[in-house]
């Protein structure tokens, strides 16, 4: 399933809903040395992707969780485009 948000509340409201849904928890996480960090991507222009990265500061997946959902709802209220995540189920 592929969700991509704009700046309504309707897609909003999905693109939050669905960020609790994800079977997988761990998804967009990764180790990076010691660290879990996130990856997503952008599509700005309706077209151009942007692949955003961040570390989140944590060896924690509880913590990374709580980061990543953080950061993604931040993204989805605030960017300037489209936040483009594929979840599986």
């Amino acid at each position: 399933m592929s969700i991509e948000t704009t700046h309504t509340s309707a897609a909003r409201e999905h693109f939050l809903n669905a960020l609790t849904a994800v079977a997988d928890s761990n998804h967009h996480l990764w180790w990076n040395r010691r660290t879990l960090w996130v990856a997503f991507c952008i599509i700005r222009n309706g077209h151009r992707q942007e692949r955003v990265r961040r570390s989140l500061a944590t060896s924690d997946y509880a913590v990374a969780r709580q980061r990543r959902d953080a950061l993604f709802r931040t993204w989805a209220e605030n960017v300037d485009g489209e936040l483009s995540l594929r979840f599986r189920n």
